[in-house]
C-alpha cells in the first residue's frame, strides 16, 4: 500500500507542468498567465518525492476521517512514507517550503487535492481490503533497518517500473485493478526480473568438493570439513584459518548452502583492495557457473571500468543467440552494470569493502546498497585488515544485516580476540569461550552465546615451521650482499619475493637488481605497487599472478619486488621471501605467500620455507 503511494507528489500542478503535452492529452489544457503564474524554475526544481510526504502530512486526517490530535497515527505513517517517498535518494521530511499558496487557479489546486484523496482510497480498495485491512487500521511499527530495506526495495522497483521500454505510457482505458493484473502477467510472461538480472534460482548444493579441482588431487581440508556442520540459517559466521587453507572455498560453499535453503538470494564478496577484488572476480566466475549456470556477476570499485574481464562480461551479456537467450553462462545485465549502486542486486557482487560501507554512510541511495546486502550472503575477506573507523562502519553494516534477517561471513587468518568480540557484539552475540579459543575454527552467531566449531585433529593443517633470518641493515634496505644472494637464488631457479614498505624503495631496489642481472637477461625482475596508472596496474597485477601464481610455470627463477599490495588475497607462491619489518599480523599475511602450495620439487636450498626479515 505504501509503495503504491511512492509517487503521490506527482498529483501536484507543478509536477504536471513538467510535461504539458501529456497533461493536454489527459484533457487538462493549462495555459500560463491565464491559469497559473508558477515560475519555470519552481517547475523544474519541484521534488515530487518530498512533496508526496508533505501533502500526506497535511491531508491524511481527511483521508482517514480521524482527528489524530496526539499524532499517534502520523508517527506510524511518517516512517513508512519517508521510506517510499525517498526513492530518489534521501528520506524526506514533511516540512516543504512553498507547498501551498501557489499562484494558480483554485479549481486546479482543488482538482489535485481530490486526485490525491481518490488515489489513496483507490489503493485502499485495491490493496488493503483484500488483506482484510482499511485506512483506519494503524500501520505496524517500522524500525529504522526495516525502513531502509523498504526504501531500497521501492527504489529498485521504481527504476524498473520507470522503464518505458517495458511499461509504455497509455490512456487510462482500463480499470485500475485490470491494469495491475495485466502488468503482472506481462512481467511474469516476459521473465522481466530474470532478464534484468534480479532473479536466478540456485542449483541444489553439491558439496564443497564441487568447488575444488579434484582432478589435481584437491580434497577437503581444515575448516572446509566443517562447512556442512554449520546450520543453514541466517547468522554471522567467522572462518579463522591460516593463509592458503581454503577459506574462500569454504565461504562460497556455505553461501551456496544458504542460497539453496532459500535463506539468501545472492552473494556479495567484499575485499580490501581493488587488486584483490579483481583477482576474486575471476575466481567467482567458475563459482557462478556451478551455482547458477547463468548468473549476473558484477564488479564494483572506483576503477572497475578498466577491468577487461568485467567489460567482456558486460558486452557478452548484451549479445543474444538466435533463440533470444543470453549467450554466456555468466552474464552481466547492462541495467545492473550501469551503476555501482546496483552492484548488489545481481546474483554475485564482487567489490571493495568501501562499497559495502557506503550502505551506512549519509550518501544518496545508500538504502539501495543496503537492500542488496540484506538479501545477500555478505562475505568480507581479510577482516583484520581495516582501521578503527572502518570497523565502526562495518559494525553498523552487521547490525543492519542482523536486524533484517541477513547473513554475513567474515574471513581472517589473524583475527584478534578483541576484534572478534566487537564484531560479535554487532550481531547481538558474544563468545561463550573467552580464553584459549581454538584455531583454526568456525563461529556461527545467531544471538547470545556462541561456541566455536573446532577442526578435527586429522584435518588440521600440518604444523608449518618457517625459518626466520633477521638482518639489521641501514634503513632496513637490502645491501649489496643481500642483493647478490637474491640474484643467486633466482639464478638457481627460485621465485623470490622482496616486499618493502615504500614505493620509492621498491623502484630503487628493482633498478639495482636489474643492474645485477644485466648480463643475464633470462632472469626477470618484476615490480608491483599501487602507484601506477590504473591501466598499467592491471597489467602488473595480471603479470604477477601469471608468473608467481598457483599454476605459474616454474622452469626459471624470477624476482618480484613489491609493496603491501601482494600480502592479501592474491594466490601467489614464492620459494623465498625477503620482507622489511612490519606489524606482526601483516607479517603473517606475507608469510602466507611463502610455500603457499605443496609442491614435489623446490629449488635446491629452498626445500623448506625461509623468510628473511629486514630491520
Amino acid at each position: 500500500f505504501f509503495i503504491a503511494l511512492h509517487d503521490l507528489g506527482k498529483a501536484d500542478l507543478r509536477f504536471q507542468l513538467k510535461a504539458s503535452e501529456a497533461m493536454a492529452a489527459a484533457g487538462r489544457d493549462i495555459v500560463k498567465d491565464r491559469d497559473h503564474e508558477i515560475a519555470l524554475r519552481d517547475i523544474h526544481s519541484f521534488d515530487h518525492g518530498h512533496a508526496g510526504i508533505a501533502w500526506a502530512a497535511r491531508e491524511y486526517r481527511a483521508w482517514l476521517e480521524e482527528d489524530d490530535a496526539d499524532q499517534a497515527i502520523w508517527s506510524r505513517w511518517h516512517v513508512w512514507l519517508a521510506a517510499v517517498c525517498g526513492h530518489h535518494g534521501d528520506y524526506p521530511q514533511p516540512a516543504f517550503e512553498g507547498l501551498t499558496g501557489l499562484e494558480a487557479d483554485e479549481a486546479l489546486m482543488e482538482c489535485d487535492r481530490v486526485a490525491r484523496q481518490e488515489l489513496v482510497h483507490a489503493f485502499e480498495v485495491l490493496i488493503l481490503r483484500p488483506a482484510g485491512l482499511s485506512l483506519q487500521d494503524l500501520p505496524p511499527v517500522c524500525s529504522l533497518p526495516a525502513r531502509a530495506l523498504l526504501a531500497g526495495f521501492c527504489a529498485s522497483c521504481d527504476w524498473l517500473g520507470s522503464n518505458t521500454d517495458e511499461f509504455a505510457y497509455r490512456a487510462p482505458d482500463l480499470a485500475l485493478g485490470d491494469y495491475l493484473r495485466a502488468q503482472l502477467n506481462q512481467i511474469e510472461s516476459s521473465r522481466m526480473l530474470v532478464r534484468y538480472g534480479l532473479l536466478a534460482p540456485a542449483k541444489d548444493y553439491a558439496g564443497l568438493a564441487a568447488l575444488l579441482d579434484t582432478g589435481k588431487g584437491e580434497t577437503l581440508r581444515g575448516v572446509q570439513t566443517l562447512v556442512d556442520a554449520l546450520p543453514a540459517t541466517p547468522g554471522l559466521t567467522f572462518i579463522e584459518a591460516p593463509t592458503g587453507s581454503g577459506k574462500t572455498e569454504a565461504a562460497l560453499a556455505y553461501a551456496w548452502r544458504l542460497l539453496t535453503a532459500g535463506v539468501a538470494d545472492s552473494v556479495v564478496f567484499a575485499l580490501p583492495t581493488q587488486a584483490t577484488a579483481n583477482a576474486m572476480f575471476e575466481r567467482v566466475e567458475a563459482f557462478a557457473a556451478k551455482v547458477y549456470g547463468q548468473a549476473n556477476v558484477l564488479l564494483a570499485h572506483g576503477k572497475r571500468d578498466f577491468n577487461a574481464g568485467f567489460q567482456q562480461l558486460v558486452e557478452r551479456g548484451q549479445r543474444r543467440t538466435r533463440q533470444g537467450d543470453e549467450e554466456a553462462s555468466v552474464q552481466c545485465a547492462e541495467w545492473l552494470a550501469s551503476s555501482r549502486k546496483r552492484v548488489f542486486l545481481g546474483q554475485i557482487g564482487v567489490c571493495t569493502v568501501d562499497q559495502v560501507l557506503l550502505s551506512v554512510l549519509p550518501v544518496r541511495h545508500k538504502f539501495v546498497r543496503g537492500f542488496g546486502l540484506n538479501k545477500s550472503v555478505l562475505i568480507v575477506d581479510e577482516v583484520h585488515a581495516y582501521d578503527a573507523y572502518m570497523y565502526g562502519l562495518l559494525g553498523e553494516v552487521l547490525k543492519n544485516q542482523w536486524a533484517c534477517g541477513g547473513s554475513a561471513v567474515l574471513l581472517s587468518a589473524t583475527l584478534s580476540t578483541a576484534l572478534r568480540d566487537k564484531l560479535l557484539a554487532a550481531w547481538n552475540s558474544h563468545a561463550a569461550q573467552e580464553e584459549d579459543a581454538p584455531y583454526p575454527a568456525l563461529w556461527h552467531a545467531t544471538g547470545g552465546a556462541t561456541h566455536p566449531l573446532t577442526v578435527a585433529d586429522e584435518h588440521r593443517p600440518p604444523r608449518r615451521e618457517v625459518g626466520i633470518e633477521c638482518l639489521r641493515l641501514t634503513g632496513a634496505y637490502p645491501d649489496e650482499d643481500l642483493q647478490a644472494r637474491i640474484v643467486s637464488a633466482a639464478t638457481s631457479g627460485a621465485l623470490v619475493a622482496v616486499v618493502v614498505n615504500l614505493v620509492d624503495d621498491a623502484q630503487r631496489l628493482a633498478r639495482a637488481l636489474r643492474e645485477h642481472l644485466r648480463d643475464d637477461p633470462g632472469i626477470k625482475v618484476d615490480i608491483f605497487h599501487a602507484r601506477y596508472r590504473f591501466a598499467d596496474r592491471q597489467d602488473k597485477e595480471a603479470a604477477a599472478l601469471a608468473h608467481y601464481g598457483r599454476h605459474a610455470p616454474r622452469t626459471t627463477g624470477r624476482i618480484l619486488v613489491a609493496t603491501q599490495v601482494v600480502e592479501q588475497s592474491l594466490d601467489l607462491d614464492f620459494d623465498w621471501l625477503v620482507t622489511q619489518i612490519c606489524p606482526v599480523d601483516l607479517l603473517f599475511q606475507r608469510l602466507g605467500r611463502l610455500h603457499r602450495h605443496d609442491r614435489e620439487h623446490r629449488p635446491l636450498g629452498f626445500e623448506t620455507p625461509c623468510c628473511t626479515v629486514l630491520t
